[in-house]
């Protein structure tokens, strides 16, 4: 059972590695990067910001990483940083992880903690804007992780100093405890299918998906209900839009928090473990997702293992197995082969990638860890 730590001031203590999750996203991310430092036998104590635990409960009561502590703090505001260095001070860890590094307020630190530091870049120019990272990338201070293949050779050329020390790191961390299963439908019942990701059109096909359906149907082989599970911008007007098009019986909406109008985190697993599948619609005007960073909806359906709906060439660049839509019509299912012996495949194919992922994760820390 995962071991809630509360903070304990004095307590004097030597921990491997001190992971950091200043802001409130990407848990998937830090998971991932804890199971892989277990495999290697290093334990970790993960400072995590409040506000994760405040908004959607505690996703690390419902995705448990080996080998880790948990503790949340008040990471905002500069009496938040504050109590956050004193906390690494306490831990005295042999290194530092930080689950974004790519602004001033990470750079400097790392520079007075003094410890060796990985960071995640999720953006690279948001990197290259900060002096302070950039100093740090040509001191040679900071290993760089990327979330995907396609992001790195971005990273290296807009942050050059950085050039062998860009490393991939996988955040497949979805997995609920317990049996990873799946399993389709009974006849006559809908595929359930899952669209990833906040309900904000400037990320997913949200508006191109209900002018298709309210024209065509979804699709010509099996009925299938799309699920809704997040919150996001957008979501009100889409609820209202559904309605209005007449399409409710299309549509599944996760609810929302009613204070913090954000789904929770195990609302959210439950329903990414029960789907049938996941359609991640990424919007085909969305180039940076394509070169420069990722869309957590893809990476979602391979931590999860659910057979994923993709255009051809966003799976080969995600290098993910999936069953073809048309790449200027994401949200198209009307001529996709959806029969179960498709699924089946494409679910053990995704469990597959999974696998090697998580390999992946492993091997690229072990020269890595040999150097501390």
């Amino acid at each position: 059972m995962l071991e809630k730590i509360f903070r304990r001031v004095g307590l004097k203590q030597r921990v491997d590695v001190v992971a950091c999750q200043i802001e409130a996203v990407h848990e998937d991310v830090l998971v991932a990067m804890l199971d892989a430092l277990a495999a290697h036998g290093r334990g970790s104590h993960a400072l995590l910001n409040a506000r994760i635990e405040a908004q959607k409960g505690d996703f690390f009561e419902v995705v448990q990483p080996k080998r880790a502590q948990i503790e949340y703090l008040d990471c905002d505001g500069q009496a938040g940083w504050n109590a956050l260095e004193a906390r690494i001070r306490t831990l005295h860890p042999r290194l530092m992880f930080f689950n974004t590094f790519q602004r001033r307020g990470q750079a400097l630190l790392m520079r007075r903690i003094g410890q060796p530091a990985w960071g995640v870049v999720h953006n690279p120019s948001i990197f290259a804007s900060f002096p302070d990272c950039v100093k740090a990338a040509e001191e040679g201070l900071i290993e760089a992780f990327v979330l995907a293949h396609h992001v790195a050779p971005a990273l290296a050329a807009t942050v050059p100093a950085l050039k062998g020390h860009i490393h991939v790191h996988h955040p497949i961390g979805w997995v609920m405890d317990g049996e990873n299963t799946w399993s389709l439908p009974p006849a006559g019942e809908p595929l359930e299918i899952v669209i990833p990701g906040t309900v904000d059109y400037k990320s997913r096909a949200w508006e191109a998906l209900l002018d298709h359906l309210s024209q065509t149907k979804p699709a010509a082989a099996r009925p299938v209900r799309f699920v809704v599970v997040a919150g996001g911008p957008d979501r009100a007007h889409f609820v209202d839009r559904v309605a209005e098009l007449g399409l409710n019986e299309l549509f599944d909406f996760v609810p929302l928090d009613p204070e913090t109008r954000k789904v929770p985190h195990r609302a959210l697993l439950e329903r990414l473990h029960s789907c049938h599948a996941m359609m991640p619609m990424l919007p085909p005007n969305r180039m940076d997702f394509l070169t420069t960073k990722i869309s957590t909806s893809v990476v979602t359906s391979a931590g999860t293992g659910r057979p994923v709906l993709l255009p051809r060439h966003i799976a080969e660049i995600y290098r993910v197995p999936s069953i073809d839509v048309p790449r200027e019509r994401p949200f198209d299912l009307s001529e996709v082969d959806l029969s179960d012996a498709t699924l089946t495949a494409n679910r053990e194919a995704m469990m597959a990638r999974r696998a090697e992922m998580a390999q992946e994760n492993i091997d690229t820390l072990k020269p890595l860890l040999a150097r501390l």
